[in-house]
């Protein structure tokens, strides 16, 4: 008699071995990788690299293959794991599994490899790619699967924090925000809170004694310190924080997923519905009766934006996640203020990138869910059976987004502007140079990209039927593909003037093209989405909205016999 100790991951690696998409995306991810290898080479031929520093090409592709496979294992929980059990609770079948003889660890594991197998097999079939820098020598083996074992702990321990929150949310915008806060916790608070304890108390990391183990704990304890130290030039100073970071990761993987196991075989019986309290003579819903004509501005009174507005909580939000400036400028002035300049370029750059990117990923992530949900509930077809039109219900929503992030918006540029100000009046040089026009070229693009994620995550998120996995690829194609773009003009500018014999040296002339290409580049690419977005929805909202939830075309009609 056959037995299978767990059933739904049996279950589920059937299926996953007839689905397309995981040998697509597995394959996809290969080719990526294959294309930026060839242009690192590339781009290390056009600017001149001799065959003597082979081995040095060698290891600078290594290193830049892994960080980019890190970034992608850093981030999987969030698009793979973050809505797994979420989804269940919403649609209230969680409940269903356990009406049999299943455990919570057969739910957990069960979801947890049908989530997560296209991650795992996507990285897995870009490891052949991070071994080209083998064939080419500079990079030994030892260090090579040193490099894999971090990238496989990172992603396992991404995808564990991704189930275990999603074991304890319903809604998916909210558990993948709290799967990016568990993660930037994991890599930042463990070197932050020690560099804070040299600083405040005086402590080194080491074994000598109960402080200084807890440091060392803390500081090694994110990925970021451990793939620094599994390369070869770092390792032997750093070869008890590499195996310190091995340990700790297998202990919190094995943690989260104990806790998910915990949470979901018990918080399945919880009940969930709730009672609306009401003062009496109230409507519970429109909070002040079904009749309109006691609000002021009745001809401009808008149901949609009035529905997304009724929590005030949303824009106070936006503005506690942009605490993580305020940490890092802390971080500065408590624990390395005498080694670096506060008011540098670098830093005042590097801040106005944090601030606008932790807006533009909230304009991502919220615009992606805002047509998901009420199509999947068919909250939005019904919408659109009354005498409300196609344009009051876009614009509610927009003026919903602008009630939610206007302020944080303002709040950004103004902190901008400060800082902008504080560089030139202590590194004044007579002039503003490359670096203003680089900042107030970002503070244009950043309104830009707010468009483009606003219009073209609706847009998503009406076709999609995943919205974390939406919202990251609404993020991939208005933040990244831009990017993407500007280092092969780069390259081909190299290519080309290392072909006229000129080579391309950083000057000011130089320095201006490559901004305003990269201006350009960013500027055109937004603009276009936007014009997407916006007019793919004014034009096919209600087309899409009869469609089942992940179809943005109807099926083309077969004959049965």
């Amino acid at each position: 008699m056959n037995m299978v100790v767990l059933p739904i991951v049996d279950r589920e690696l059937r299926v996953a071995s007839r689905k397309r998409s995981v040998y697509r995306d597995r394959l996809t991810l290969a080719r990526i990788a294959t294309l930026a290898s060839f242009f690192f080479l590339f781009a290390g031929i056009a600017t001149g690299t001799v065959p003597g520093e082979s081995a040095r090409m060698s290891q600078s592709l290594f290193t830049f293959l892994a960080n980019l496979i890190f970034v992608y294992c850093i981030f999987a929980g969030i698009w793979a794991t973050s809505d797994c059990l979420a989804e269940e609770r919403r649609n209230e079948t969680l409940g269903l599994l356990f009406l049999t003889k299943l455990r919570g660890i057969d739910v957990v594991l069960g979801k947890l490899v049908a989530s997560s197998l296209q991650a795992v097999s996507g990285v897995i079939g870009v490891f052949p790619v991070l071994a080209l820098p083998l064939i080419l020598g500079g990079v030994g083996f030892a260090e090579f699967w040193r490099v894999l074992l971090v990238l496989l702990l990172t992603l396992m321990g991404s995808l564990s924090l991704g189930i275990v929150i999603s074991s304890m949310s319903r809604n998916a915008v909210r558990a993948g925000v709290g799967v990016a806060l568990g993660l930037l916790g994991l890599c930042l608070a463990g070197p932050i809170a020690s560099g804070l304890f040299m600083r405040l108390l005086g402590v080194g990391p080491g074994f000598e004694g109960g402080l200084e183990t807890v440091q060392w704990m803390m500081f090694y304890s994110s990925p970021l310190h451990a793939l620094y130290a599994s390369y070869d030039a770092h390792h032997l100073s750093r070869e008890a924080a590499y195996w310190t970071f091995v340990g700790l990761w297998i202990f919190f993987t094995a943690v989260f997923l104990m806790v998910a196991c915990l949470v979901t075989s018990r918080g399945w019986r919880e009940t969930w519905t709730r009672k609306a309290h009401s003062a009496p003579g109230i409507d519970p819903v429109t909070q002040g009766g079904t009749d309109r004509s006691h609000r002021s501005g009745i001809g401009e009174w808008n149901p949609i934006h009035w529905r997304l507005t009724r929590k005030p909580s949303k824009p106070v939000w936006v503005f506690a996640s942009l605490g993580i400036v305020a940490m890092y400028w802390f971080f500065l002035g408590r624990a390395v203020s005498d080694k670096v300049d506060m008011f540098s370029q670098e830093n005042c750059l590097f801040t106005a990138f944090v601030m606008q990117l932790i807006v533009k990923l909230w304009v991502g992530v919220e615009a992606s869910s805002r047509f998901g949900d009420e199509r999947r509930s068919g909250a939005l077809e019904v919408l659109l059976s009354t005498p409300i039109k196609i344009p009051e219900i876009l614009d509610g929503h927009r003026k919903a987004m602008a009630w939610q992030f206007f302020w944080p918006i303002v709040f950004v540029i103004v902190i901008e502007l400060a800082l902008f100000a504080t560089w030139l009046s202590t590194h004044w040089a007579g002039e503003i140079g490359s670096w203003g026009m680089m900042y107030f070229g970002s503070m244009l693009l950043f309104i830009v990209d707010l468009q483009a994620l606003s219009w073209l995550g609706m847009w998503r998120g009406l076709t999609s039927r995943f919205v974390n996995r939406t919202a990251m690829a609404v993020l991939q194609t208005v933040l990244l593909w831009p990017w993407i773009g500007f280092i092969l003009f780069w390259v081909g500018l190299q290519f080309s003037s290392r072909k006229g014999n000129a080579p391309f040296l950083f000057g000011s002339t130089e320095a201006s093209l490559l901004l305003g290409a990269w201006f350009v580049i960013g500027a055109v690419s937004s603009v276009y989405w936007w014009w997407f977005g916006r007019n793919r929805l004014r034009n096919e909202l209600r087309h899409v909205a009869s469609l089942p939830v992940g179809l943005s075309r109807p099926r083309e009609s077969t004959t049965e016999v």
